[in-house]
């Protein structure tokens, strides 16, 4: 069971981020650092030589992976996190890291214009994964925690 739900929620979506940001978008990403390192960049390119010509939404080459890193971390911590009593104010900080690592440097965006461009989707996006994942996550939490029986 958990790993039907880990691949589902949290190893399919960074890969598929990964994905677009492999096929679609500039070389100067830190993952071609990576696949330099690995010395997997020129059979990247030639994947890459392919899917140049490919028309994509600027929605999924640009705002899709950020929301699918954040709905995939979010996703790990509610499912991993135990919420016990004692816990108290350290779960939702905890809680808030995927938030506050894509929300935040979004809106860190409008300051300092080095990091990029801010784009209220793109805001948007990390709060609608945030959210998604969260709920996503409530019931596997549950049958974690034995709230919920199963017959």
């Amino acid at each position: 069971m958990w790993n039907r739900q880990s691949w589902m929620h949290i190893y399919l979506p960074i890969i598929l981020g990964g994905l677009i940001y492999t096929l679609f978008r500039v070389d100067t990403l830190l993952i071609f650092k990576v696949y330099k390192l690995f010395q997997i960049d020129s059979i990247i390119h030639q994947i890459r030589a392919i899917s140049v010509n490919l028309d994509i939404p600027s929605f999924v080459k640009y705002s899709l992976p950020d929301g699918l890193w954040v709905y995939a971390f979010t996703y790990f911590l509610v499912s991993m996190w135990r919420f016990d009593e004692d816990s108290g104010k350290v779960k939702y900080l905890i809680m808030g890291i995927p938030l506050l690592l894509g929300g935040g440097a979004e809106i860190l965006q409008l300051f300092i214009h080095q990091m990029g461009t801010f784009d209220v989707q793109d805001l948007l996006i990390s709060l609608l994964a945030f959210a998604a994942a969260y709920i996503a996550a409530k019931p596997l939490k549950a049958r974690i925690e034995g709230e919920i029986e199963y017959g």
